[in-house]
């Protein structure tokens, strides 16, 4: 309750103090942000995975970027303050559109660093992302993961995942994400690393399957409602099968969109899970 009384008063004093024509779109990004910042518990990682696919940037340039927006995110969200989060997205908006990233960037992304600084980040963010494949990710399970000598060996692993999935909005991405992080972090503190890792490969298997899975929302935008259950429908089959068809239509309906409830998105993809052949009791 507190944080939705700071997030509307910042956002009705941001509404009084900006000009912009297209204030009211910011806002609705605004909101978005920092409901995920707030509700998501590795937000980090899915954020990174998005500028990944969406800029073709590196694990490092990626997580360099996401920390950023994420540092202003941190600070301004719970903050009543419009000054605070105009400073730090207008900050943001420098760095996002540098002179040495617009050069390898699509039209579309100069076109939205063309814009105002607040008018820049809702645009950015409406552009379509592209799955980038990597073949680190083909066979990552391993004791390496939780080697000392390389701290961000986890979060690379995290973003190898994520970078793949382009239609997936970000809310479910950090929520499937999250289940990886605990599963492998839980084995990187076990007595027997490589036992546990070997014995949870399995279940981090099938969770990144899912991930290919809840790509399903590329085709979503394609087609109809009625045709969209239809096509679940045929996927899915024996017991349970309408529960989880129901399931994959509400995840559909609710969090196709990248600008889509945290906190449903999050009980929607555990509901999901829970339907599925596969129990995942991570």
């Amino acid at each position: 309750m507190c944080y939705v009384m700071f997030i509307n008063i910042l956002l009705q004093t941001c509404l009084q103090r900006l000009q912009m024509q297209s204030s009211k779109n910011f806002l609705r990004f605004l909101s978005n942000v920092c409901n995920n910042q707030v509700n998501l518990k590795s937000f980090k990682f899915g954020l990174s995975a998005y500028y990944g696919n969406l800029l073709g940037l590196s694990f490092e340039e990626a997580s360099a970027i996401s920390a950023r927006f994420q540092s202003g995110l941190e600070k301004c969200c719970l903050q009543p303050q419009p000054e605070c989060i105009i400073q730090e997205l207008t900050s943001f908006q420098k760095v996002l559109c540098s002179e040495s990233k617009l050069d390898a960037m699509s039209e579309d992304f100069r076109k939205c660093c063309s814009k105002p600084a607040l008018d820049t980040l809702p645009c950015v963010d409406d552009l379509k992302r592209q799955p980038h494949q990597s073949a680190d990710v083909a066979n990552p399970v391993s004791s390496k993961l939780c080697e000392e000598a390389q701290p961000h060996r986890i979060d690379r692993y995290l973003f190898l995942i994520g970078v793949n999935h382009a239609s997936i909005s970000l809310p479910v991405l950090t929520t499937v994400l999250d289940r990886i992080k605990n599963t492998v972090t839980a084995c990187c503190s076990s007595a027997d690393v490589t036992a546990c890792l070997t014995e949870k490969e399995s279940k981090l298997k099938k969770i990144t399957a899912l991930l290919s899975k809840l790509d399903t929302c590329s085709r979503y935008f394609r087609l109809d409602l009625p045709s969209f259950k239809t096509l679940m429908q045929k996927e899915v089959q024996g017991e349970g099968g309408e529960k989880q068809t129901q399931a994959w239509v509400d995840l559909g309906t609710s969090c196709c969109s990248q600008r889509s409830p945290a906190q449903l998105c999050q009980k929607l993809v555990s509901t999901l899970t829970n339907h599925c052949p596969w129990k995942f009791q991570l």
